[in-house]
């Protein structure tokens, strides 16, 4: 078995003072320019290339010890941040990236010797979880994706020396994914005004499936559910191709949404797309930012109710508010006016409104409420026929009417 302190002498130690980008610029071609640093010295990691455009940068041999930690590199701000540990601290192992988007760490040199282990990275978790382990334990060796999906891990040095065996890994063939997911942490719809109709947006479903399912084997059944959350007013699937009986291996389907924030929300808001599969529950994130417009928008009444005592309100504000609500019948009454020399009659209608709730400090948003009326005016019945409730709400920003005749029978 080679040690630790033999391995040192076997492969040349690297040594680096600092991380170096290859950043072919306008102004020099072919040529390297320095970068952020590594969170911990380490040589002999594993380096993987994310489809988000960062980089996992796993294992290694630090100052005193095999290291189990990782990190990720942002080439959009040239820094280094910890992500998840592995589960077996290793260097000189081999890193793949898979087609649903996660990374296979197999193999590699510890403290015990050559490993057989290999694990998992998700970026979207940012964990490492186990997987099956290769036949034979080795590190140095080289590991190739291929078309079918599957990872060719060849050569390397084991326990008794150079190898000349090979092995395969198949991925979990009953995988689906996002497409966006690959691109970042989901769905983005940016900035848009509440209140207003945002632009469609598409995502695409793949079954990432590197092997054709048998006879015997469910097929790969699709239901899109509604967006979920808090927020699912704002969220909304215009159309999917995403429908059943199946999807079959490597195929794809369109999922297209749009965002349209309420006039209440304000700032980020999120909520999630799920996809049920035969394989469980996918989630796919969604994101967007409601800006307010200068004015808030009040809801109108709810359908009167002319045989009953009570009658309900529903409201939306994007700002706290005073409510005062009152209902008012049109009085008809008939006046005589000159007109040059003749006096002719006219009839005037006028509004005679009587507050019948008023409710201070309303917070902004949603809400409703339930106003009991006697159907009385000063003590006295209120006369049946056409009334007119109206709702006034006035805020910091200005005032804002909304409102519903009804009629008493």
């Amino acid at each position: 078995m080679i040690r630790f302190t033999a391995l040192r002498r076997l492969i040349p130690a690297l040594a680096f003072v600092a991380v170096a980008a290859f950043a072919p610029t306008a102004q020099a071609f072919d040529t390297f320019t320095a970068t952020g640093s590594l969170t911990a010295a380490r040589y002999f990691p594993t380096s993987t290339l994310l489809p988000n455009g960062k980089v996992l940068v796993a294992g290694g041999v630090g100052n005193s010890d095999v290291l189990a930690s990782a990190e990720l590199y942002d080439p959009t701000t040239g820094t280094f941040t910890p992500t998840g540990s592995l589960t077996d601290a290793r260097y000189i192992a081999t890193s793949t990236l898979l087609p649903n988007g996660k990374v296979l760490i197999a193999g590699g040199y510890s403290n015990s010797g050559c490993l057989a282990s290999a694990e998992i990275y998700d970026p979207t978790t940012g964990t490492f979880t186990p997987t099956g382990n290769l036949t034979d334990g080795r590190f140095a060796a080289t590991s190739t994706l291929l078309p079918n999906g599957k990872v060719l891990i060849a050569g390397g040095y084991g326990n008794s020396g150079w190898l000349a065996s090979n092995e395969l890994y198949t991925p979990d063939p009953t995988v689906g994914s996002f497409d966006d997911y690959h691109h970042g942490s989901g769905l983005d719809f940016g900035e848009l005004a509440a209140g207003s109709q945002g632009t469609t947006v598409r995502t695409v479903y793949s079954n990432t499936t590197v092997t054709p399912f048998s006879q015997d084997q469910a097929l790969f059944a699709l239901k899109v559910t509604r967006v979920l959350g808090p927020s699912s007013y704002s969220f909304k699937v215009i159309s999917t191709t995403c429908v059943g009986p199946s999807l079959l291996p490597n195929q794809s389907c369109v999922i297209k949404l749009a965002f349209s924030p309420k006039m209440w929300e304000r700032g980020e808001v999120t909520d999630d797309l799920t996809v049920e599969d035969s394989t469980g529950t996918h989630l796919l994130p969604l994101t967007g930012t409601a800006l307010q417009p200068a004015t808030f928008i009040l809801a109108k009444p709810l359908a009167d109710l002319p045989d009953a005592n009570t009658v309900g309100f529903a409201w939306l504000t994007s700002d706290d508010a005073d409510f005062t609500i009152s209902i008012t019948q049109p009085v008809v009454t008939t006046v005589k006016v000159k007109q040059g020399k003749k006096t002719v009659t006219k009839k005037v209608t006028t509004l005679k409104p009587f507050v019948i709730k008023t409710i201070k400090n309303q917070p902004a948003g949603p809400s409703g409420n339930s106003i009991s009326w006697d159907r009385k005016i000063n003590g006295k019945a209120a006369a049946k026929g056409k009334w007119t409730i109206t709702m006034v709400a006035k805020s910091a920003r200005g005032t804002i009417t909304a409102k519903l005749p009804i009629t008493l029978s």
